[in-house]
């Protein structure tokens, strides 16, 4: 909670002993799960022990970074969706979004219909409203995959993203200009009401 602070001895060895105990085999879980080709949704409690805890989640976004690489559709919707349930702690966390949009941008064939849907509606579109860097990354993967994702999708992304999406950020504004100026088909999507 303090960074640059270590904490009292007690309550190191407290932290490292349920982190070890507790949370860890819950990830020993899933990957067992996704070797044996079973791939049940992330208990509530691991889900809560993300919040609690930024090693944890950052453990999580990296697995769940192997699953899009890997193309594990079922694994992608239930961890894109564990985390979104988190938002308030992904801020900490923007270079994972980078990363992710990075992965399915360099590699267009992980946008299959399930991945884009999970990470694009279910995941960027919902940080999309309360992150300018999330805004900004779903922008990026809007205009530079849209010719491997679905019309119908693209555009409504990018017409929820222009109504609730955070709009301080001038690379938000930036973004879209440039989403526009590629896309002009996209045009009548992006109006206010």
């Amino acid at each position: 909670k303090n960074p640059g602070v270590l904490p009292h001895q007690d309550r190191w060895d407290s932290m490292v002993g349920v982190l070890v105990h507790k949370q860890l085999p819950s990830f020993a879980a899933l990957l067992v799960e996704d070797a044996l080709g079973t791939a049940r949704p992330p208990s509530a409690s691991l889900v809560r022990m993300l919040e609690k805890q930024p090693v944890l989640l950052r453990v999580s976004l990296v697995y769940t970074l192997r699953r899009v690489a890997d193309a594990n559709e079922t694994r992608v919707e239930q961890m894109l969706g564990a985390v979104v349930d988190i938002a308030n702690a992904m801020e900490p966390q923007v270079d994972f979004i980078a990363s992710l949009v990075k992965l399915l941008i360099n590699r267009p064939k992980l946008l299959t219909h399930r991945i884009a849907t999970a990470v694009v509606t279910r995941f960027l579109l919902p940080l999309a409203r309360t992150l300018a860097a999330a805004h900004v990354r779903l922008l990026h993967l809007l205009d530079r995959g849209r010719s491997h994702l679905d019309a119908e999708l693209l555009k409504a992304a990018a017409a929820e993203a222009w109504r609730n999406g955070v709009r301080e950020d001038p690379a938000v504004e930036r973004a879209y200009a440039r989403l526009r100026a590629n896309n002009p088909e996209l045009s009548s999507a992006l109006v206010s009401e």
